[in-house]
């Protein structure tokens, strides 16, 4: 009993240092300049953080580029659900920085708003900076603690438009990856998804050229870049009632793995719509990247 009672003092000493070293006090107004400052720096560090890594990288990681810009309890709790935290997810597009909106002094602390930037070098040549892929909103509260500014809360929004992408349940290989529960379109929808995504038997390899196969159904398969990354596409359409179903198989190499992802996509015959969205149709149709979503899809993979 003496040593129980010894230990739970300790407890209550050590938490109450930890609230006094972490708890947040009032900002001081010349404050908002720093403030900015360190949202700024954290966002030049959300490229370093990559969320599907392994547990112990990823610790090592968000202690080292988080450490000294947010409290130890937030990064704790980034650590037991990465898929909330924010960080790098894929190769390419990554978040390149944080544009801040606004910054409100609530008193105890300063809330600023703004959104992440996640660039790709995909269309730029040699030599050229990264292009803008998309934003995404995000809210952070900052406070004054003893141990310095620190980011006391983070919410990120919603990508417009993005299909809200979600870690897929591990498969019989024990593989996840990201995927959007839905495409963000209007013209193309998934007939099977979300897509299968294993690991094969034999190395890549890439026969391109079209081939018909045992139910005489033309299949065209192609080498396809994305950057520097080479994938291998076999297409294969089905036609039924009003719409095409396209069955798209990838091959590629992710850490000198071969895999390969599968999926059907549905797309309706455009020449049904009446103007103006038949045009609206055929111009979704043809510019929907698939191998963008696929190499976004890929980038993400963790195994066991």
């Amino acid at each position: 009993m003496k040593l129980f009672g010894f230990v739970a003092v300790v407890v209550l000493v050590l938490g109450g240092l930890y609230f006094l070293v972490t708890r947040p006090e009032s900002v001081p107004e010349s404050d908002e300049a720093n403030v900015r400052a360190l949202v700024e720096e954290f966002g030049s560090r959300l490229k370093n953080v990559p969320l599907l890594a392994p547990q112990a990288e990823l610790v090592a990681q968000m202690e080292a580029e988080y450490g000294a810009l947010a409290t130890p309890i937030l990064i704790t709790t980034w650590l037991s659900d990465p898929k909330n935290a924010p960080g790098r997810v894929t190769s390419s597009p990554w978040p390149d920085r944080i544009e801040i909106g606004s910054a409100r002094d609530l008193g105890d602390l300063y809330r600023v708003e703004g959104v992440v930037i996640d660039v790709t070098n995909e269309g730029g040549g040699i030599g050229e900076q990264p292009t803008e892929a998309s934003r995404r909103p995000i809210t952070l509260d900052v406070g004054e603690t003893s141990a310095g500014l620190r980011i006391t809360s983070v919410t990120l929004g919603a990508y417009p438009g993005d299909g809200e992408w979600t870690l897929s349940v591990p498969n019989s290989q024990g593989i996840r990856f990201m995927y959007p529960r839905l495409l963000p379109t209007t013209y193309v929808s998934g007939a099977e998804w979300p897509p299968i995504v294993e690991r094969t038997a034999n190395a890549y390899e890439c026969n391109a050229g079209p081939v018909t196969a045992a139910d005489d159904a033309l299949k065209e398969t192609e080498r396809r870049m994305v950057e520097d990354r080479e994938y291998c596409r076999t297409i294969t359409d089905e036609g039924a009632a009003g719409s095409t179903y396209r069955t798209f198989e990838y091959t590629f190499e992710f850490g000198g793995t071969a895999y390969r992802a599968m999926f059907t996509l549905r797309y309706p015959q455009c020449a049904n719509y009446d103007e103006p969205q038949g045009t609206l149709c055929s111009r979704e149709q043809e510019s929907f990247d698939i191998d963008g979503l696929v190499d976004r899809i890929s980038s993400s993979i963790r195994t066991p």
